[in-house]
């Protein structure tokens, strides 16, 4: 369910807005097809992947176990194939501004990791409760019409993989396929009308199957997309580099663009604000429906207070440091931005652990260790108290680090 905020509307700039949209439809483009080739095998495996005797089985029991096995299997789809293309998907969406404004983009932000395990999460709940709707639904039918625990499993089998919305698409294909061949083959068996129908149910699901995945692959890389363009704008305000922002909601302009994104077009909001609430995402960017293709043009509305990051020279690895104002006070949010940005500097340096034991007489494996460790400290894989490690990284790490770069780093 989507309720819209009632917000001010502006009219944006064209040359930046058709920008915008270029490159994400043309991301979109290039990386989806992958994304809907892996999702659709996975519909097809979980169909054919059963027996009817197992169907059988599960019909009678709910279909539990069934479930919870494909839920597994959605979690480790999101694990090893689609959190990294999320990850490319947020670099891509954050690169218009990380370049428009010069400012390094850090994908090991917390925002942008609080994002992606959260997404995570949320894609896995819902795509298996989709799938559980979907199945349940066919029980039901099959309940309410008198049907045996056989006939039930040979219906479901074409929708295994399917929404709600689908499932029920194909059961009537199914139903309309066998009354036809009945009607118009009178001396065709009920039997043999049943095998053809399947039959067709089945071919009818591999069609469904890609249309899914295709909605499901575009939206998701959407969101990531959008996504990765708040978070660079984000830090692009904390470091000084931009004013504060508004959001301005964008469109093709099109007349394929539906009536719910062309109502929101225009719409101005904050830049912590929503453009809409809804179950199913934060309302603080596109995408609003699955398939949509809308951006946000972000406007400055207060000047920059000034440059205030940590850069790294991309040639020889050199840090170049500016202004560090907060991180004296351990407590303050910008004391924390600061901190996370500063070591997310030190862990993408490629040439710093050679060159400190150059000039310390430090052992490269030492310092290469040492890093380590703070990785997994950073990462949160040590049981230690997120409030703990960012004081650790605040008040003695970063300005340590800060001044052992600069003393031993030239």
């Amino acid at each position: 369910m989507f309720i819209f905020k009632k917000a001010i509307k502006k009219n944006i700039s064209t040359d930046e807005a058709a920008e915008l949209l270029k490159k994400l439809n043309s991301f979109l483009d290039e990386n989806s097809p992958q994304v809907t080739k892996w999702l659709a095998k996975i519909f097809k495996d979980q169909q054919n992947s059963i027996t009817y005797a197992e169907l059988e089985k599960a019909a009678a029991a709910g279909f539990e176990n069934e479930i919870r096995k494909w839920q597994e299997e959605y979690a480790k789809f999101v694990n090893e194939k689609l959190n990294p293309l999320w990850l490319l998907a947020i670099n891509e969406g954050a690169k218009h501004f990380s370049e428009k404004y010069q400012n390094v983009f850090y994908d090991s932000d917390r925002f942008v990791k609080d994002w992606l395990n959260k997404h995570a999460a949320e894609f896995v709940t819902n795509i298996n409760a989709e799938t559980r709707q979907a199945i349940k639904s066919i029980l039901a039918y099959g309940q309410d019409n008198g049907m045996s625990v056989k006939e039930i499993a040979k219906m479901i089998r074409p929708t295994i993989g399917l929404n709600t919305r689908q499932a029920a698409a194909n059961l009537n294909y199914q139903n309309t396929v066998r009354e036809n061949l009945l009607k118009n083959h009178p001396r065709m068996t009920p039997a043999r009308a049943e095998e053809k129908a399947q039959a067709a149910a089945l071919k009818y699901a591999s069609k469904q199957h890609r249309q899914r995945a295709e909605m499901i692959a575009h939206t998701e890389l959407s969101f990531a997309y959008n996504r990765g363009a708040h978070e660079s704008v984000r830090q692009a305000m904390s470091n000084g580099l931009m004013g504060r922002c508004e959001k301005v909601w964008t469109t093709a302009g099109t007349n394929r663009v539906c009536g719910r994104c062309m109502d929101l077009s225009g719409t101005v909001v904050g830049f912590e604000d929503k453009f809409f609430y809804s179950s199913v995402t934060d309302g603080q960017t596109p995408p609003l429906h699955p398939r949509c293709r809308c951006v946000i043009v972000y406007r400055e509305i207060d000047s920059p207070r000034g440059k205030n990051t940590l850069q790294i020279n991309e040639i020889n690895g050199n840090m170049l440091t500016g202004a560090f104002a907060g991180a004296l006070n351990p407590n303050s949010r910008e004391a924390v931005e600061h901190a996370i940005r500063y070591y997310g500097l030190v862990r993408s340096m490629k040439t710093d652990c050679a060159r400190i034991a150059k000039n310390t007489g430090f052992r490269v494996q030492d310092i290469q260790q040492i890093k380590k460790i703070m990785d997994s400290l950073i990462d949160g894989k040590y049981e230690i108290e997120e409030k703990e490690y960012l004081y650790v990284i605040n008040k003695k790490w970063v300005l340590k680090a800060k001044s052992f770069i600069e003393n031993y780093i030239e």
